[in-house]
């Protein structure tokens, strides 16, 4: 399997609204990353599902896949503004005013000039 065409596909998927296919397709990616070794590939399919997570209001399970990208992106030696901006989005849904809050600042610090990356 080509992960990046199946990461497109997923994009897409979840673009059209096709969240279960997108997620599926999702889980199968991050799978086959994790047997690879694949880390960064691991990390797209990561924050790909906190975004689906997110859209289906799935807000502790988007929270819990985009820490686990956050730290993966640490390991990396990456840019962490997006899933700081997806634990925003969550911890704003679940009330967490101040959480989210903290997030969104940390994020805009972390993206410097790079503010697309919290979208």
């Amino acid at each position: 399997m080509a992960l990046a065409i199946e990461l497109f596909a997923a994009e897409a998927e979840t673009i059209a609204g096709e969240h279960e296919r997108a997620r599926a397709r999702l889980e199968a990616v991050r799978r086959i990353a994790v047997d690879q070794g694949d880390e960064p590939t691991r990390r797209s399919a990561l924050v790909r599902l906190a975004d689906v997570s997110i859209r289906d209001g799935i807000w502790k399970r988007a929270a819990s896949l985009a820490d686990e990208s956050r730290t993966l992106a640490g390991h990396l030696g990456v840019g962490d503004g997006h899933e700081l901006g997806l634990l925003a989005y969550a911890a704003a849904a679940r009330g967490m005013v101040e959480d989210a809050r903290d997030q969104a600042e940390l994020g805009l610090d972390h993206s410097k000039d790079d503010r697309i990356a919290l979208l």
